[in-house]
């Protein structure tokens, strides 16, 4: 469940994939270049891939926001495609700041694995400024997935900022054996 209230238990909201699949249609049809699939968390909607795709075929550019804690395999493959990128919150450098504002234990860790296994993937991340439930700024917003700059690049200094630049370097998969993007 999404920290927000949302996810899989709640359903999908009242529109169709029928619905969903006009809406991007009709969206490319009017002169837009880029969608964002977003939500509670928009990897858990049953046909996700086949709107994604449908945005592809379209033309169009897609973000993906998510929250990163959990990626089944198989979106590795779909988050590396050309026109597809990533974006996510990561709340906090600091562990229990992150994991308050998301009210899941394990969530920073988890964030943070994949963010640094989507540079690592070749994969376009973004990260945005967030701000706590208690309306407070986070106590430093760590940029691993370098929220103004081309993916890699990154304040130094952090962990996930050696990750970040490491990525020249990276083996030819990533994420169980999925071919890295050659982008």
């Amino acid at each position: 469940m999404c920290y927000a209230k949302s996810g899989p238990t709640r359903g999908h909201g009242e529109m169709s994939t029928d619905d969903w699949k006009r809406l991007i249609s009709d969206t490319a049809e009017v002169g837009v270049k880029k969608v964002q699939f977003t939500g509670g968390q928009p990897t858990l909607h049953p046909e996700f891939e086949a709107l994604v795709n449908r945005a592809l075929v379209l033309g169009l550019t897609v973000r993906v926001y998510s929250n990163l804690y959990r990626v089944k395999l198989e979106r590795w493959e779909l988050f590396m495609r050309p026109r597809v990128t990533v974006a996510t919150s990561y709340y906090s450098d600091d562990p229990a700041e992150h994991e308050r504002v998301t009210n899941r234990r394990g969530s920073h860790a988890a964030t943070r694995a994949n963010i640094v296994e989507a540079l690592r993937c070749g994969i376009s991340c973004r990260s945005a400024p967030s701000r706590s439930s208690r309306g407070s700024a986070p106590r430093r917003h760590a940029r691993s997935c370098s929220p103004s700059a081309p993916t890699g690049s990154s304040p130094t200094g952090s962990a996930a900022s050696a990750a970040a630049r490491s990525t020249s370097r990276a083996p030819a998969t990533c994420a169980a054996g999925v071919p890295r993007a050659g982008r």
